[in-house]
């Protein structure tokens, strides 16, 4: 029996679209996890910064979904907007790119929409903040209020 990876490649190259209910935490707050759809097409343009992509992981056996930061000839750098480590990919690796999604039950174009442009923009350019934010100062906060409120 096939497995999901090897059905939704077969997709891609049959259809050149496939649709998939989000799953996992590394695109938050864009996708909440089982509740948004993405759509996915064969990219048939230059990847660039900011594009959303699709690729195995390492294990060759789950798909994955997380935005370009970077690319240099074809080497990319990748990482999901809710993440704080980096991955390196080629180019030939990806499988997909996400042109559109639904999220609670409205249309989102991401080559049209102002709105995902400018969300886009933020992740791209606040990674420094964001990162000193939720991995220093929140902990830090949190064991202030563990502290004053005695709590675990």
């Amino acid at each position: 029996m096939p497995s999901d990876f090897e059905n939704s490649l077969d997709m891609l190259q049959i259809s050149h679209e496939i649709s998939y209910k989000t799953r996992g935490m590394s695109m938050r707050p864009l996708f909440r996890e089982h509740r948004d759809i993405i759509n996915i097409r064969r990219p048939e343009k230059p990847l660039k910064r900011g594009d959303v992509i699709l690729y195995p992981d390492i294990s060759g056996t789950i798909l994955v979904l997380h935005r370009i930061i970077s690319v240099d000839g074809d080497n990319l750098l990748i990482r999901g907007d809710n993440n704080y480590f980096d991955e390196h990919r080629k180019v030939d690796e990806v499988v997909g790119i996400m042109t559109s999604f639904f999220r609670e039950g409205r249309y989102c174009d991401v080559s049209k929409s102002k709105s995902y442009k400018c969300y886009s923009f933020w992740i791209l350019n606040s990674y420094g903040l964001r990162r000193v934010v939720n991995v220093k100062i929140r902990p830090v906060l949190g064991k202030i209020k563990r502290a004053v409120f005695k709590t675990k």
